[in-house]
């Protein structure tokens, strides 16, 4: 009988809960030849280049001092990510998944080989091609300092290859941006096109304002069992404001000058009847909600039937009775801004000025202007009046949470009209000013584009904003918002010149001459005015434009979505180009590039490139049996932290913080965010996640999360995040974080990446990420905790030892006060420790001591311990450590912004991180056995 073919197991596309996550870690621990009891979790925190090289010492003292292999866990944040996946990614290829080989490789030296032969189990030359292979990995990485551009020179290939990279990847986005820049510009000429051809009627007024009250009715009591309570407040702004703006339209006819000749009585009664009504379609809508399926609220504090529906009716009588006088008197002064003149003298007097500009509006030449940009706006504020008017009537007639709710719509109505009329504002005013700065418009322009790029530059680091006085922060944080305001300027100018240039313009001549002669900003206006509403198109009359422009906004739409489905998101931001670099240095220096018995550790790049592609490891790889005992798996396990961004959180709490823990490691993907009432999020099988669908084993590659630990100069950075800023960086592609799939949303999570650019796009330049979307943003883990201890902490190690190699000149530690802040809030943990001997006495003097022990609280269970290492200075270094240190004062604190390092900088820090690593560590050298009991007898805290 055949033998029936074994059937390939099903994939774990499960979610995963944390209190999950942490058992199968656990059970997966279990497997490895770390210590047995409670896990000793290693921290490497943030600080680029410089905390990597610092904690390659300190990985190296450690296995001097036999501790490497005692960890159970290893967290890694930013650049400590970057020493972190250099040791999973060598124990993983040259130790074969041993932690104890590597171990004795790098504490080998010729007097103790025998030693460190007998301890890892490997025949003499078997650890002696080892000891090669460690020392190749560490001289590699000293080759590579200069990481992003390993051969100097601003002529260097690897310095244009950046430059290159970079304008390839900003035209590519500026392309979607500006697509979709141009789309949002033509839409106040669609509007003022649309008023100016087809004049509105009260009647549609009256009707979109009667469905906006339905859905205030429909909107307020109590909340429903479904999600229409969402939608609800928005339909009813959108109808409002149609309204308003047909009305509007109908103010700027022929038509209304003689409609108003009926008097005031007639349009107060005619106001009076249409509120009445209004109320009650909104009566309809509120009777139609509670036939829906309801949440049970307390009773409201309104009044009864009979008393509501009274004051009901008086306000509503009150209430439309003053919205007919403002409106009559609005559209009677309306009427005056026509040639036709108002018959009274001193109004004449008074608009004067303004009627310079609108000495044609007889043809409707201008009037569509004032009606979208003036107008509609004050409809909406003369409405808004009367609503506040007949709630103060009515009294008890509305509950308390109608009247918030009414409140808050108002808020909704305020907010949008801003925006159209800052929207409408610049489309018609950049023009002219355009025109009238003249000359200045050169020395203008050339101060608007120096001081943006001194922003953006500046916005890199995040020392930006210590700058010394707080009136160059506020300076600086000005200068955002002033590139995005001459962004549009210059955007809406442009978009005049390309509507106007190809059409026959004859008939604004006369405009034109004026405002050659005067140079006033007035003649300048009407000038433009005239431009976009009275030219001559060919095959078009001037009632005709607004298919033209309706014709260039769908191309415009049609075409940036077209880009943004072709132009990735991920792939062309700075983001690849970094990883490539990382990849290389950090992973290629674990591929042995001589020749020997595995052909697979050998490296092959690309001789033009120098990259290859077979340096990245997949992550879920450093999970797999082991190569010579399939029972066993590596350790320290993983855990490389990097920050969600939530710049418009749910969780209202969160407003500061701005992001929370995402954490990629062997076996899993994924974050939660714990509410004060609930919990979000998941975690998922990291074999699957980020990988396509059809594709079995493309699994993320480790220079992935390595990447995204790093990449700090992004729009959004956590606490970090501010709106300007955020549109700065994203136009100019400065955007190092990535778009991954949401592990709680089905089949996201498995996606490499957004369909369609465009969505996520925006949200990166208005700053609006949160955990709710498809794809989230994610980017350096520093942006939400930068020493990495939160997720050990999670895990409720025993002892956590962490590494602090972050720029900290003024001894704040900043990062450990956040770090301690968030274990608290979020996890119930208390850490306790002092660090005053951590502070030197004076400024770049030295330190009394290099580390401090602190104790951790958890909840309902032992304490733990913290061993707190400081990247210090003390005095008893050695001499080419202190030479370094006198002809660079800021060492070992120098900017993160320098990410090129030399030979002497390179030495210096890791010889400094090897001597605090031997100095902390080295009493635990000899201990025969080292385990969580015996680190917490040896660094008992000192604030227990």
């Amino acid at each position: 009988m055949a033998e029936t073919p074994q059937q390939a197991a099903q994939p774990d596309l499960r979610k995963y809960e944390l209190i999950d996550v942490i058992e199968e870690e656990r059970k997966f621990l279990e497997r490895t030849n770390a210590p047995a009891g409670a896990p000793v979790g290693l921290a490497f925190s943030g600080g680029g280049i410089r905390s990597a090289t610092f904690n390659l010492g300190v990985i190296q003292a450690l296995a001097e001092c036999r501790l490497l292999s005692k960890f159970h866990y290893l967290s890694t944040v930013s650049g400590g990510g970057y020493i972190g996946s250099w040791l999973s990614a060598l124990i993983h290829r040259s130790g074969e998944g041993h932690v104890e080989r590597i171990e004795s490789a790098l504490a080998t030296t010729p007097g103790n080989f025998q030693q460190q032969a007998a301890r890892c189990g490997l025949e003499d030359t078997a650890l002696a091609r080892l000891v090669d292979e460690t020392s190749y990995a560490i001289q590699y990485l000293r080759r590579y300092g200069n990481f992003l551009t390993p051969r100097t020179g601003l002529l260097g290939l690897d310095t244009l290859t950046g430059v290159v990279t970079y304008l390839r990847n900003l035209q590519l986005n500026l392309a979607v941006l500006l697509l979709t820049f141009i789309a949002v510009l033509l839409i106040p000429y669609l509007v003022a096109d649309l008023v100016g051809s087809f004049h509105g009627s009260l009647e549609l007024a009256v009707v979109l304002v009667g469905a906006c009250a339905f859905f205030i009715g429909f909107g307020m009591g109590e909340p429903l069992k479904t999600r229409q309570d969402r939608v609800a407040p928005w339909i009813a702004c959108i109808f409002a404001l149609a309204g308003c703006l047909v009305a509007a339209d109908w103010l700027a006819s022929p038509g209304a000058p003689t409609a108003l000749d009926g008097g005031l009585p007639k349009w107060v009664a005619g106001a009076v009847l249409v509120n009445v009504l209004v109320w009650a379609v909104a009566g309809v809508g509120r009777a139609v909600r509670r036939r829906l399926p309801r949440i049970a609220w307390e009773k409201d504090d309104a009044d009864g039937w009979s008393k509501r529906g009274l004051f009901f009716f008086v306000g509503a009588v009150v209430a439309g009775a003053l919205f007919g006088i403002v409106f009559y008197g609005s559209a009677k002064l309306a009427t005056c801004l026509s040639a036709a003149g108002c018959g009274i003298e001193s109004v004449e007097r008074v608009i004067a000025g303004p009627r310079i500009i609108l000495e044609q509006a007889a043809d409707a030449q201008f009037l569509p202007w004032m009606a979208i940009g003036i107008f509609a706006p004050l409809l909406v504020l003369l409405a808004s009046l009367a609503v506040m008017l007949q709630i103060g009537i009515a009294k008890r007639g509305f509950s308390e949470h109608d009247r918030e709710w009414l409140a808050r719509l108002g808020a909704l109505l305020l907010k949008w009209s801003v925006v159209w009329v800052v929207w409408v504002g610049i489309v018609v005013l950049a023009p002219p000013l355009m025109y009238e700065a003249g000359a200045w418009l050169y020395s203008g322009g050339a101060a608007w584009l120096v001081t943006t790029l001194a922003g953006l530059f500046a916005a890199k680091s995040k020392q930006t904003f210590a700058l010394g006085s707080a009136w160059k922060d506020r300076l600086l944080a000005l200068v955002p918002y002033v590139f995005v305001l001459g962004l549009l300027f210059l955007l809406a100018s442009c978009l005049h010149l390309l509507l106007t240039a190809p059409f026959d313009t004859a008939a604004c001549q006369p405009f034109a001459d004026v405002a050659d002669d005067s140079g006033s900003f007035l003649d300048h206006l009407a000038r433009t005015l005239c431009e976009t509403s009275k030219t001559k198109v060919p095959l078009l009359d001037s009632t005709g434009l607004w298919r033209l422009h309706l014709a260039l906004l769908a191309f415009s739409v049609l075409a940036s979505y077209l880009l943004g489905w072709r132009f990735d998101i991920n792939l062309f931001a700075y983001h690849q180009f970094y990883r490539n670099r990382l990849v290389r240095c950090f992973l290629g220096a674990t591929k042995y590039a001589r020749s020997n018995e595995s052909p697979e550790l050998q490296r092959h790049p690309n001789e033009f490139t120098d990259l290859d592609p077979d340096d990245d490891p997949r992550l879920h790889d450093l999970a797999r049996p082991l190569k010579d005992d399939n029972d066993k798996r590596q350790h320290p396990y993983h855990l490389v932290n990097t920050a969600l961004n939530l710049a418009n959180p749910k969780e209202l709490g969160w407003q500061h913080r701005k992001a929370a823990s995402f954490v990629f490691s062997p076996l899993f993907a994924g974050y939660e965010l714990r509410y004060a009432s609930s919990r979000r999020g998941a975690y998922r099988n990291m074999e699957y996640y980020g990988s396509d669908l059809g594709r079995a084993l493309s699994g993320m590659k480790l220079g992935v999360p390595l990447t995204i630990s790093g990449a700090a100069a992004s729009p959004n950075q956590g606490y970090h995040t501010s709106p300007g800023l955020a549109f700065l960086m994203t136009v100019f592609n400065v955007r190092l974080g990535r778009w991954c799939g949401n592990t709680a949303i089905e089949n996201a999570w498995r996606c490499p990446g957004p369909l369609f650019s465009n969505h996520y796009l925006f949200r990166e330049l208005l700053a609006d990420t949160d955990e709710s979307s498809e794809f989230l943003y994610l980017s350096d883990g520093g942006h939400f905790e930068n020493l990495g201890i939160y997720e050990l902490v999670r895990r409720r190690c025993a002892v956590i030892v962490a590494c602090d190699a972050g720029a900290d000149p003024e001894f704040k530690f900043e990062d450990l006060g956040n770090a301690i802040r968030k274990c608290e809030t979020d996890l119930g943990v208390e850490i306790s420790i002092k660090v005053d001997a951590l502070r030197p006495a004076q400024k770049n003097g030295p330190c009394a001591a290099h580390f401090a022990v602190g104790s951790i609280k958890y909840p309902l269970s032992e304490e733990g311990t913290l061993i707190y290492v400081k990247n210090s200075i003390s005095g008893d270094e050695t001499v080419d450590i202190q030479h370094y240190k006198s002809m660079h004062a800021e060492f070992p604190h120098e900017s993160t912004a320098d990410q090129w390092f030399d030979e002497p900088q390179f030495e210096s820090y890791r010889r400094l991180g090897h001597h605090i690593g031997v100095n902390v560590f080295g009493k635990l050298a000899n201990e025969p056995v080292v385990d969580a009991g015996v680190l917490q007898a040896r660094f008992p805290s000192d604030v227990r």
